[in-house]
């Protein structure tokens, strides 16, 4: 059901998108994946529905659920972009993405993990064998049932909280719409 709800939430969005913004998207799913569309999106060679015509020609925004998924920026101490790459590759899996990239002043490893969090963390124990992280950033919000595998001494250290959950955010904003 959780992941219904999320493809739902997926379709509402890409019509409003679509109507309001005049942003059509690439959706991705169980039906197809995000790399399969960024492979397909550069080919001739298949055929594409409608909106994917228009969303390639306005451009590469795409849309999907996400419900398992954690984002994180590792910040490395060192400034070496091979390094970062070096990690990437790694860490990268079956469940894990990851890219080595310089951003302003800084070289990160921004991470994907689309697991509960077990392959975060084994990717985690593997980054800290190749590389001294200097700031772990968690982008947008995780699944309570991570936060709370996860020792609450490290919280800070991985910019975690438990007003970041999932759960926390979705109560709050049901409580905000109600008023």
């Amino acid at each position: 059901m959780e992941l219904d709800a999320a493809l739902g939430a997926r379709d509402q969005f890409a019509e409003f998108a679509a109507a309001r913004l005049g942003t059509p998207l690439f959706l991705y799913g169980p039906e197809r994946s995000l790399p399969e569309i960024r492979r397909r999106r550069s080919s001739t060679s298949h055929r594409i529905s409608a909106r994917d015509r228009r969303a390639r020609r306005l451009g590469r925004s795409a849309s999907g659920p996400a419900c398992r998924s954690i984002a994180y920026n590792l910040v490395l101490e060192a400034d070496d972009l091979f390094l970062a790459k070096r990690i990437a590759r790694t860490i990268r899996s079956a469940s894990v993405r990851a890219l080595g990239l310089s951003v302003g002043n800084a070289v990160q490893v921004p991470a994907i993990s689309s697991s509960h969090g077990g392959s975060a963390r084994r990717s985690a124990r593997r980054r800290r064998s190749l590389a001294t992280v200097q700031a772990t950033e968690l982008v947008g919000l995780i699944p309570s049932e991570v936060l709370l595998a996860t020792d609450e001494r490290r919280w800070r250290q991985l910019d975690l909280d438990s007003a970041r959950t999932v759960e926390h955010r979705s109560s709050s904003a049901t409580r905000v719409s109600r008023r």
